[in-house]
Formats: C-alpha cells, sequence, structure tokens
C-alpha cells in the first residue's frame, strides 16, 4: 500500500504554535492502525497466497485508498505548522528512497517477495509535496487566499485523479491510458502515448511495464495534500476545532505521534512474524 498504502505525516512535535491540536494525532494514529492492519493482510495474500477474497474487491480498495488519502490530508495541514517544509520534505523524500532501496533488494533476493518493490511510494509522494510547498510557501501559495485555494484544489485533485488509473483505461477502452474526469467518472481520455515516457511516473504517467506496490505519484495527490494545508487556515479558528482540540485517546494519539517510526519499522516487524510461522510451521497456507 500504503497501497495501500502507507502513511504518514511528521509529528506534530515540531509545532511552531503552543497550543497542540491533539485530535491531529489522534486521527494520524487511527489512520496507522488502519494501515499496519491492511499491510498484514497484504502480506498473507501477496506473500504467503492466503486466500482472502475480499481484500480483492472494490470494499477493500476504498478502504487502502481512504486511509491513504487521510494521510496525505493531514500532512497538508500539518505544513501550517512546521518550522521548515522544505527540510521535513527532503527528509520524508529520503525515507522514501530508502524504502524504494530496501524493497528492491528483498525483491531480487528471493522470489516468494517479487513484487514487493516499492517505487514513488506515499512517502516519497509527500517529500515532494512538502518540497514543492516549502519552496513557494511565501512566493506562491501563501498569497492565495485559503477560500478560493481548497475548493480549486480538491477540484484539481477530483479532476485528475483518474491520470494514472490505466487499467480502466484499458479494460473500458482496450487502451493502456489514464483520462481526466469526475473522480473516477472519465470525461477525456489522455493519450496513449504520454505513457509511453519512462521517467514520468512520479507525474502519474507509468508505462505499461511500470510496477510498484505502493504507487502514489505526485498528479494527482499533491493537490489532496494542498487541500489539507488550505483547508486548516480556513477552519483553524472555529468553534468545532477549538471543541476537539484536546481530543485524545493517549495509546493511539503515542502512535499518531510516533507515526513515521510506526510507518518505517511495522512492514519489517509483519515480515518477521510471518517468517517465523513459516519456518516453524511449514507454508501453513
Amino acid at each position: 500500500m500504503i497501497s495501500s498504502q502507507k502513511n504518514s505525516a511528521p509529528s506534530l512535535a515540531d509545532s511552531q504554535v503552543k497550543t497542540r491540536y491533539e485530535f491531529l494525532d489522534f486521527l494520524r494514529g487511527l489512520m496507522m492502525i488502519s494501515v499496519i492492519v491492511y499491510h498484514f493482510m497484504y502480506d498473507l495474500v501477496d506473500i504467503m497466497g492466503m486466500d482472502i477474497p475480499w481484500f480483492g474487491t472494490t470494499g477493500a480498495w476504498y478502504w487502502q485508498q481512504i486511509t491513504a488519502g487521510t494521510f496525505i490530508f493531514l500532512s497538508g495541514v500539518c505544513c501550517n505548522f512546521s518550522r521548515n517544509n522544505t527540510k521535513r520534505g527532503v527528509r520524508l523524500f529520503m525515507w522514501g528512497v530508502l524504502i524504494t532501496v530496501v524493497t528492491l533488494c528483498i525483491d531480487l533476493a528471493d522470489e516468494m517477495f517479487h513484487g514487493i518493490f516499492i517505487y514513488f511510494g506515499i512517502l516519497t509522494c509527500l517529500g515532494c509535496c512538502g518540497i514543492l510547498l516549502g519552496f513557494f510557501k511565501d512566493k506562491l501559495w501563501d498569497k492565495i487566499h485559503p477560500a478560493v485555494g481548497a475548493p480549486v484544489s480538491i477540484l484539481l485533485y477530483l479532476f485528475t485523479r483518474g491520470i494514472y488509473m490505466c487499467g480502466k483505461g484499458v479494460k473500458l477502452t482496450g487502451v493502456y491510458r489514464g483520462f481526466l474526469g469526475i473522480e473516477r467518472l472519465p470525461l477525456i481520455w489522455l493519450p496513449h502515448k504520454l505513457y509511453t515516457y519512462v521517467g514520468l511516473e512520479p507525474f502519474g504517467l507509468p508505462t505499461e511495464s511500470f510496477s510498484s506496490s505502493d504507487y502514489f505519484p505526485i498528479i494527482p495527490f499533491f493537490f489532496l495534500f494542498m487541500f489539507g494545508y488550505f483547508s486548516w487556515k480556513l477552519i483553524k479558528n472555529t468553534k468545532f476545532i477549538n471543541k476537539i482540540a484536546h481530543f485524545r485517546f493517549k495509546p493511539i494519539n503515542f502512535v499518531g505521534e510516533k507515526s513515521i517510526w510506526f510507518y518505517l519499522l511495522h512492514q519489517p516487524i509483519i515480515a518477521l512474524v510471518l517468517g517465523a510461522v513459516m519456518l516453524f510451521s511449514g507454508k501453513l497456507f
């Protein structure tokens, strides 16, 4: 995932403001727990070969999309508290690169793990979004009124969501290509030629040979990220936010505060647990 995917907005510990919005840590913690459960099921199905029919349904797909989308949205929100979004973005990007290198090595090391390779996963995406926000923050983004920025961002996200859904292009038109439209409803099919150039995967234009177990391109997800950034500016002083600002449940908030570490470590731990099961029980499933 996550496709699955997976998380992680940096902790609010970097906040410059005096008020700590603990409900944001709570929400991020819930999403991180959802990520862990999703990836556990993903490993059971794709690596250990367990038969879980529901995991291949549209419902499971929406589960993954909602979890990942919420993380991206919250990451945009939390950029309002960061001292240096560019620096934070570079840090997340480098974590994403590390995951790419590690998963490539694992993928090549054992046929059982073939397909685990992650290229341009959610951390890489969040890193790029943070860099783009930080670099142009004073020059561009903060000159846009949030009442304009928020609706424009979410509309652009919905309009461009189909750009990397090439499987739908094959299914509906017989041609490998994405589309522009309303959410998942195609209005304008993009030329197949755009999907033949290697190197455009970060922008939502994967080639037919492209494969990644966790893929979140800059387009459309930068727009969702910016929706979070602008939305917070609109709602931060409302009575509702003030009312729930300190809502917390300690165990879940802890997960949210340390979400980057939970994200980085949960898959290796799951792999060790499942590996131990296979070692002592044989191929269980």
